[in-house]
């Protein structure tokens, strides 16, 4: 799964969210010096950086993930649950060994739910949540600074595998005061020659982020179309009349 370039600053709407996982992963890095001298016998605390993030499909979590990764040097991956199941028999427990093996940063598990769903009624993927408790208990010679689940169905992961996520953040549906910022944060990567977002953020009032960024997509296409090197409001109001 390919990582997108994302800044930190580039996530607007997800305060709260930001505020808990800078804490959780960039606090203790960024202070690193302090923190050796705050715990005395590190091997001696298994300090589990599992976090679920859960949510409707388009609320931010892939991107929240990308942009935290922004701020670590670390390497990281990103990996779509379809991958590991694309795997002959076996071969998807590997895959999550050799992806736990090779990163030393943040790994990136998107629609978890898709192979770690309760034990007792999905049995073709025991051996791939095995292997993935196994990775976050840390039986690997080496092991990521964190894992960051992303899900729509929590209810539906095993057990084991839900115990393991000390930290659960929620992903709400947009709201309009979120919906605002993602807009105005995208208009200010463009030229433009809109004034006012009150009429665009009513009319996306049922858009998710992901819709709001496709929005601009097709802008940019309205714009080249009439020879125009700014946007303007024809350009969305086609869109979301």
């Amino acid at each position: 799964m390919e990582q997108k370039s994302v800044e930190w600053n580039d996530v607007v709407g997800l305060e709260s969210q930001k505020k808990d996982l800078y804490d959780l992963l960039v606090l203790p890095f960024e202070k690193k010096d302090l923190y050796a001298q705050l715990v005395l016998q590190p091997e001696k605390i298994n300090e589990s950086r599992t976090i679920l993030f859960s949510g409707s499909p388009g609320t931010g979590k892939t991107y929240l993930a990308q942009a935290v990764c922004s701020l670590l040097p670390l390497s990281h991956k990103f990996v779509q649950s379809t991958e590991v199941l694309q795997k002959y028999i076996g071969e998807g427990a590997n895959f999550l060994r050799e992806v736990y093996s090779s990163t030393s940063g943040i790994v990136f598990i998107d629609e978890v739910e898709t192979i770690a769903h309760k034990r007792e009624q999905h049995p073709l993927t025991r051996d791939i949540v095995s292997q993935l408790l196994l990775c976050l208990d840390g039986a690997l010679p080496t092991r990521p600074y964190a894992t960051i689940f992303a899900t729509n169905e929590p209810s539906s992961l095993d057990d084991a595998i839900l115990s393991r996520c000390t930290t659960h953040l929620q992903f709400p549906e947009i709201s309009s005061s979120q919906r605002k910022a993602v807009l105005e944060k995208h208009f200010s990567y463009h030229q433009h020659e809109i004034s006012s977002l009150d009429h665009l953020v009513k009319r996306t009032a049922h858009y998710d982020a992901r819709q709001l960024t496709a929005l601009f997509t097709k802008a940019r296409s309205s714009a080249l179309k009439d020879d125009r090197s700014y946007l303007s409001d024809q350009d969305f109001l086609t869109q979301v009349s």
